[in-house]
């Protein structure tokens, strides 16, 4: 008897994948940034200051003054050389009255008043720093000032994106079989 042979084969079945990976890029262009500065202005009204310089103290100490105020000087001296002149001629008279004296008071005085001189007279002031006076009256400084301006902006670019999807593509390489034999018989199936 011949016993019939059962064999069976089988191949196992492959899966082929096959990706492409996503691409992204992104560009981010710069903004346009502007700055607008204006300047300040300043406009000022200014007119120096007046300076008044007296100096008529100082030439009149120096003699070199007005007429009038040299005439003055002296004038205001003659009170005092008068006084002084009538004292004098007091003391001389009490001198030549004195007859208790043994010296000839007649001849001493006409001596003494031939050397002698009355008060001085002053020609000319006192020196002092203080004879100029000096004045300065100052304008008032206007300024008018426009103020600086500062004008900024910006514009922003937009963000260029872009996007390209991956793929996957999956396929059969090698598909799955079973052979089967019965004997001389045989049977294929395929799936």
């Amino acid at each position: 008897m011949e016993l019939q042979r059962l064999s069976i084969r089988q191949t196992y079945g492959r899966l082929g994948m096959d990706t492409e990976n996503a691409q992204q890029t992104i560009e981010s262009p710069r903004g346009e940034l502007s700055i607008e500065t204006k300047q300040p202005v300043i406009q000022a009204n200014y007119e120096p200051g007046t300076l008044t310089i007296d100096s008529s103290a100082a030439w009149d100490a120096l003699g070199k003054g007005s007429h009038m105020q040299w005439l003055n000087r002296i004038y205001s001296q003659m009170d005092q050389i008068a006084l002084q002149a009538i004292a004098k001629q007091v003391e001389d008279g009490h001198r030549m009255g004195m007859i208790t004296n043994k010296k000839n008071a007649f001849a001493d005085i006409g001596k003494s008043a031939s050397q002698e001189k009355l008060g001085p007279i002053q020609y000319v002031g006192e020196a002092s720093f203080l004879n100029v006076k000096m004045n300065y009256e100052p304008h008032p400084y206007q300024p008018d000032v426009q103020p600086a301006g500062f004008n900024m902006s910006y514009t922003p670019q937009k963000v260029q994106a872009q996007y390209q999807a991956g793929k996957v593509n999956i396929h059969v390489e090698q598909p799955y079989t079973i052979n089967i034999r019965v004997s001389d018989y045989s049977w294929d199936w395929e799936s």
